[in-house]
């Protein structure tokens, strides 16, 4: 049997079960390979030892059938194309569908649309949320605040949701007084975050 579909995780017990729980609602009918391994750190502690657990797990999926991997860690898109490289799995793009919804609003509105990009340092200043066109202006904490979106997530990996992080709402009330209230939008970068 061929199963289209895998989601593959390491030790992100909040993500991984969150997750499961949207897409099995949504799509009872499918069929899902789940293959997770506690192991692995999360994403942002250690990006090269689970770039290599989320290889091996990706080359498991694909000699079980699988052809598509749902990976739902925003900082492991910085190694998307290797991954499929190595794999021969494509990972669905979860950042690429983040950034067509908010290219379609900034058209919807008609005018320049300035977003908040958070989550992990990694994410923060790569170019995974960054916007061709006139459409965007990407915009980062300070660095000082950056340390501490980073430091909330590394602090709440273990934690299963509902929660409510009066430090993350602190720190983005922080970024939205750095930009002076001008913040159209706000990602929330890292799927650890609420």
């Amino acid at each position: 049997m061929t199963l289209p579909l895998c989601h593959l995780s390491g030790n992100w017990n909040r993500v991984r079960l969150d997750f499961s729980r949207r897409f099995t609602g949504r799509y009872p009918w499918s069929p899902l390979m789940e293959l997770h391994n506690p192991a692995v750190p999360p994403y942002a502690k250690d990006v090269d030892k689970a770039l290599v657990a989320m290889k091996d797990l990706g080359r498991k999926a694909r000699a079980a059938g699988a052809m598509t991997a749902a990976i739902p860690c925003n900082t492991m898109h910085l190694d998307k194309d290797e991954f499929e490289q190595a794999t021969g799995v494509e990972m669905l793009d979860m950042i690429a569908a983040c950034r067509e919804k908010i290219l379609k609003r900034s058209k919807e509105e008609g005018r320049t649309l300035r977003v908040g990009i958070t989550g992990t340092r990694q994410t923060m200043n790569s170019y995974l949320y960054h916007f061709e066109g006139k459409e965007c202006v990407r915009v980062v904490p300070s660095e000082e605040v950056q340390k501490e979106i980073h430091q909330i997530i590394m602090d709440n990996i273990k934690v299963v949701p509902p929660y409510f992080s009066r430090r993350l709402a602190e720190a983005l009330r922080r970024f939205i007084e750095e930009q002076e209230g001008n913040l159209d939008l706000i990602v929330l970068g890292c799927t650890d975050l609420p």
